[in-house]
């Protein structure tokens, strides 16, 4: 019935109906700028003085662009110019934009949001009506703002309502002036929607309204009323509803209702109604429930409070629900929504809804992409515009898609399981609605399911960390791996955490991760884990915010393992390899607590033979963080390290540090950097077999304690140096990059490439006892047969005869043969 996805901006109480001439004229109109709009900007670093702000003024000469506009962060439909000096930007950049108003006085109120970083103030018309992370007074084309902007206010609308006198008949001119808060400052960004504002009708008395409050008949005329946006606690409201007597007893729940004209729901497919929410919410329409967002199932109460409270970018985050025109009725139609608070010590209430017509026509803006992949199974998951409802057909060569599955309900996020595949077999696939075809049938959209657990066939991964900077770092990091990997792409693809800077939101996933890497996620399996950034908008105690939306992961052990029951941290088998996931972040990281517990139950049922562990804080790290000093990393060093190497973990992945660190192959550090002993580094060489020598672990299954390899390849998008000294290091680089690993049979091969195609490290791990290299024959017997295979292969100048490994076939071959053949095989 409903779909979620935050795609428009910030904003509390106001609605919005894009009618396409389906509406009773006058009912809702359409917002007068909406986000993505066209601008004249002005980038030189002049000073326009104050004549630039009017209606008047002739900006024929600027440049023009669509938003978002700024620079920096590798989002922006417009880049504009910060000038000739990185270390010394432009201050301020000018925008302007012209709208057109028929008649004014039909307007009664207006909202304007707008996205800044850092500092911005707001002309219409000439007249100044928003000023934000800007000194109040006298300021000019030097002054900075106010403060830096980070985190989640960077993809913040800020708010302010717009006195709709200031509007003229015809041309009317939104003037915007940016400013850096600093000469240095990495980045700018700019977007901005005006639209008018509805006025609600609400109850704030704290009473019981039961369940007749939401259906069309009900009387509210003794309700106040006002127009959005409307809540409390956040400063930005335009009507300011009441929490009650106490503010440490806040009434639990607010009630609004809002009433619309459809004149014929039959002529529309439908409305898409965004839910911005704080703290939880459910949704009627003409008295039927709709949607409930972060409430608890089940019967609801006024007393009965929100799952969760929400924080940071979360509380501007949208939801976008479909509601089937089979639910609306010809003339007035009612929108009621009742708002819980957490508890009755929240601080604050906000609502914003807008209302769209569906149109039934569709595009593809985002994927598709692969998750959860099984031998039986695989998930496919894409976005669309507008709600449809969801068809995936697949098999065995583009042109022969001939099954489908459907999924009737209408939504924006679409999500389909595919069963009963073969095992480790390729399909071909297509994404689409009932109607519509919207990418796939062709040789670029196709995944190949999972190996049977125990499959012993050759293994590529691909991991990155950091990655999430959405510029050309990652880029380039793509790109030389593509290159790498020409002909032998991934099986299975890493993420280490920080996929999506600064904050995690929707949108920066949606820069990071579907822009960056379009063509790998609709034909590689995607497999993550939570980073700090990631989790500022993300909860894993209930699994919700863009992190826990976008990823389909394990949680009931698809995938292999056993069940951890969350998707947080979770373990899954890709032919030989047994893969562990765990959440480092926010996760309770104790011994004996639900994570660590089933850590050890799950690496005690594992019967693959290797254990590759992922997680995002790095157990040994001298980078950017430091693993003596962060809790994080010494948590999971502490307390996760000692299971995995008792169970024969044999390398560990993480990132947090954005740089390239690798170790030698270690078992029982558990202290600090300084703690380390030569008893705790197993083998203190290269790991290379043109080097020192390889890795071997002496048991080819699992053994416990026999060594691991810890690797922290997190500079898949950005560098930033450290002491890049830890002594558990055999190397340490402040290098752009990625690792790709290859495991087959017995051996694990590990490379990392740089930004510009150059191994700058590679190591090779193998299990079990060392080939004999006088069993020439292969049959695990030194006997006479050796040394007439030894013969043939010397005489044919064949490199299995080169056993002192000078690259050449001499007669040192022969003395060195004589004296291992005479020592038999070890």
């Amino acid at each position: 019935m409903f779909s979620k996805y935050g795609r428009f901006g910030c904003g509390l109480v106001s609605v919005f109906l894009f009618a396409f001439g389906t509406l009773k004229a006058g009912a809702l109109d359409t917002p007068l700028i909406e986000t993505g709009a066209i601008w004249s900007y002005l980038d030189d670093g002049s000073d326009q003085g104050t004549a630039w702000r009017a209606l008047a003024f002739d900006d024929s000469l600027w440049a023009t662009g669509p938003a978002q506009l700024g620079y920096g962060e590798g989002d922006e439909a417009t880049v504009v110019s910060f000038g000739p000096n990185a270390s010394n930007k432009y201050i301020t950049t000018y925008l302007r934009h012209s709208f057109n108003v028929a008649n004014p006085a039909a307007i009664s109120g207006l909202t304007l949001s707008v996205l800044r970083d850092d500092g911005v103030v707001v002309y219409l018309n000439g007249t100044e009506v928003l000023r934000s992370n800007m000194t109040a007074g006298v300021y000019d084309y030097l002054t900075h703002a106010s403060s830096t902007v980070s985190g989640s206010n960077e993809s913040r609308f800020y708010k302010a309502t717009v006195n709709p006198a200031l509007l003229v008949a015809g041309v009317n001119v939104i003037a915007v002036e940016l400013h850096q808060r600093t000469a240095t400052s990495s980045d700018l960004s700019f977007d901005l929607r005006l639209a008018e504002s509805m006025v609600w009708k609400y109850l704030d008395n704290g009473t019981d309204q039961g369940t007749l409050w939401n259906l069309p008949a009900f009387d509210d005329s003794t309700w106040a009323s006002g127009p959005g946006e409307i809540g409390y606690g956040d400063g930005d409201e335009a009507t300011v509803v009441s929490f009650g007597p106490s503010p440490s007893n806040k009434y639990i729940t607010t009630y609004f209702r809002h009433s619309f004209d459809i004149p014929n729901p039959g002529a529309i497919g439908g409305l898409n109604v965004s839910l911005m929410r704080d703290d939880g919410a459910v949704m009627y329409v003409n008295g039927v429930e709709v949607h409930r967002s972060n409430m608890p199932a089940g019967t609801i109460g006024y007393l009965t409070t929100a799952t969760a409270p929400i924080a940071s970018g979360s509380e501007y985050a949208y939801e976008v629900v479909f509601v089937d025109a089979s639910a609306l009725v010809p003339g007035a139609n009612t929108l009621a929504v009742e708002i819980h608070q957490v508890g009755g010590t929240s601080s604050d209430i906000s609502l914003d809804v807008r209302i769209e017509v569906a149109t039934g026509i569709s595009s593809i803006i985002r994927g598709p992409y692969l998750q959860r992949g099984t031998p039986s199974s695989a998930v496919v998951k894409w976005r669309t515009d507008v709600p449809t409802n969801s068809r995936v057909q697949y098999g065995s060569a583009p042109g022969s898609l001939v099954n489908t599955v459907n999924d009737p309900a209408f939504t924006t996020n679409h999500e389909v399981v595919l069963t009963g595949l073969t095992a480790n077999t390729v399909y071909f696939y297509s994404v689409g609605s009932s109607t519509q075809l919207l990418a796939g049938d062709d040789v670029d959209h196709s995944f190949k399911t999972s190996p049977v657990a125990g499959t012993v066939q050759p293994v590529r991964i691909w991991a990155i960390g950091d990655s999430g900077t959405a510029n050309a770092n990652a880029a380039a990091v793509r790109d030389a791996y593509l290159a790498y990997a020409v002909g032998n792409p991934a099986d299975v693809w890493l993420m280490l955490g920080d996929n999506a800077y600064n904050s995690g939101t929707d949108n920066e996933y949606q820069n990071a991760v579907f822009n960056m890497y379009p063509t790998i996620l609709r034909t590689t399996m995607l497999w993550s884990t939570l980073g700090n950034h990631d989790g500022f908008t993300a909860d894993s105690a209930t699994e919700s915010g863009p992190y826990y939306d976008i990823f389909t992961l394990p949680r009931n052990a698809e995938s292999g393992g056993i069940a951890s029951g969350t998707e947080a941290y979770y373990s899954f088998d890709y032919a030989n390899i047994h893969f562990i996931c765990l959440e480092s972040y926010e996760t309770n990281r104790s011994v004996g607590g639900p994570m660590l517990t089933w850590l050890q139950n799950d690496l005690a049922s594992t019967l693959q033979p290797w254990i590759i562990a992922f997680w995002h804080h790095p157990p040994y790290s001298k980078g950017s963080h430091n693993s003596d000093i962060e809790g994080r990393l010494i948590d999971m060093r502490q307390n996760a390290l000692p299971i995995l190497e008792a169970a024969g973990v044999d390398l560990v992945l993480s990132g947090h540090s954005h740089s390239y660190e690798r170790s030698f192959l270690l078992n029982g550090h558990y202290g600090s950097s300084g703690t380390l002993v030569p008893a705790m580094i197993l083998d203190g060489g290269d790991g290379r077999e043109d080097g020192t020598g390889v890795y071997n672990k002496p048991t080819a299954g699992l053994a416990p304690n026999e060594g691991a390899v810890f690797a922290v390849p997190g500079s898949s998008g950005k560098i930033s140096g450290g002491a890049l000294n830890h002594p558990a290091m055999f190397t340490s680089l402040n290098i752009l990059g990625s690792m790709v690993i290859d495991v087959d049979d017995n051996r694990l091969d590990a490379v990392f490439i740089n930004n510009l195609g150059t191994i700058n490290d590679h190591f090779t791990i193998t299990k079990g006892p060392p080939p004999c290299p006088v069993d020439i024959n292969g049959d695990g017997a030194v006997d006479v047969l050796d040394f007439f295979a030894f013969i043939v292969a010397f005489n044919n100048n064949d490199l299995v005869a080169d056993l002192d490994g000078n690259g050449s076939i001499d007669v040192l071959d022969f003395f060195a043969f004589i004296t291992l053949f005479a020592a038999g095989c070890p």
